[in-house]
């Protein structure tokens, strides 16, 4: 053999030697435990929002003041809130002279007990009162419907 064969063997051994340290890889000393992490401090908790204020009650001159042919939204606005209870009332109208119609009320409670009733028909305001809280009615051009009504909360 020659000196070529020689060099060829080396190169061979070399070679082999390298890829065996490369698939095997270089023992290495343990990785030291990891150090526990800190707890995260809690986070702050969001202050709660403040509650918005009460809007004010509905009173009888409010619901004087309203004027017949406004809308739901119009009332809503005037008296600062949406109503409390829905209702629907029918009427069979006077044969011959008026037609059925459907009247949706449209109730606002106050705190103290006394409400406020507008009856809408074609979307429009057609009949209102204001209950106090003792029953008595008022406002509007006809509270002498409503004496017989049931109006306790």
């Amino acid at each position: 053999m020659g000196d070529k064969g020689v060099w060829i063997i080396a190169a061979v051994l070399a070679a082999g030697l390298a890829a065996l340290i490369a698939l095997r890889g270089v023992p290495s000393a343990p990785a030291p435990p990891a150090a526990p992490e800190a707890a995260a401090p809690p986070a702050p908790e969001a202050p709660e929002p403040p509650e918005p204020p009460a809007p004010a009650p509905v009173t009888g001159e409010m619901v004087d003041k309203l004027l017949y042919g406004m809308t739901y939204e119009n009332v809503m606005e005037r008296f600062g809130r949406e109503s409390d209870e829905t209702e629907t009332e029918y009427e069979q109208g006077t044969p011959g002279y008026t037609s059925p119609s459907v009247t949706v009320w449209h109730r606002w409670d106050n705190p103290d007990g006394s409400a406020a009733r507008v009856g809408f028909v074609n979307q429009k305001l057609e009949r209102k009162v204001f209950v106090d809280a003792a029953g008595g009615t008022s406002g509007g051009t006809e509270p002498e419907l409503w004496k017989d009504k049931e109006f306790k909360l």
